[in-house]
């Protein structure tokens, strides 16, 4: 499930790059052409991208390592980090580039009636003992939000047939999602 997960998931991220590079000293002037070598490397990765830098969002971050271990600063302000440095001071300046992307949304939840899932015919399937079963047919998008079935079944959806062993639930949810459930039979 690991494909699946990772696929939902970028379903709500945005475009993103993340440059970091130690300062070779701690005065404003090397800060800035710091941060202006950071944006133009972003602008470069993000064009390969397809995105215009204008539309990203910069983050700059400090981090100072001292005698103490690390501190990270989210700086507002680039002329905020002259105020965390003092002369000595081992640091580097971190820049994440954000381009927001269009974000899934999921459907309301809501409190859906449970009803029984509508098979679409049969199918003959091979049992795993040796021998055929009959196995009910679901079309996935004929199916309303809140129809249950269990498995043994076949679920046909747009892109895909999937087989549901027995001992498993599933379901359709308000936003006409497919869920599975393990019922450890």
């Amino acid at each position: 499930m690991a494909a699946v997960f990772s696929a939902f998931g970028i379903g709500f991220s945005d475009l993103g790059q993340r440059y970091e590079q130690p300062l070779a000293a701690v005065d404003y002037p090397t800060i800035k052409q710091t941060a202006d070598h950071l944006l133009a490397l972003g602008a470069r990765d993000m064009f390969a991208e397809g995105v215009d830098a204008s539309a990203c969002t910069p983050r700059f971050r400090l981090t100072v390592e001292d005698e103490d271990g690390e501190r990270v600063m989210e700086l507002d302000n680039l002329h905020d980090a002259t105020a965390q440095l003092k002369p000595g001071d081992r640091a580097s300046l971190e820049l994440v580039l954000l381009a927001p992307l269009p974000h899934v949304t999921l459907g309301e939840g809501g409190d859906i009636g449970a009803s029984p899932a509508q098979a679409e015919g049969m199918r003959v399937l091979r049992d795993g003992r040796g021998g055929q079963a009959e196995t009910p047919v679901y079309e996935l998008l004929s199916q309303r939000p809140g129809a249950r079935g269990s498995g043994p079944a076949v679920i046909e959806g747009p892109s895909f047939t999937m087989r549901v062993p027995e001992g498993w639930q599933f379901e359709t949810t308000a936003a006409g999602d497919l869920r599975l459930t393990d019922r450890g039979v």
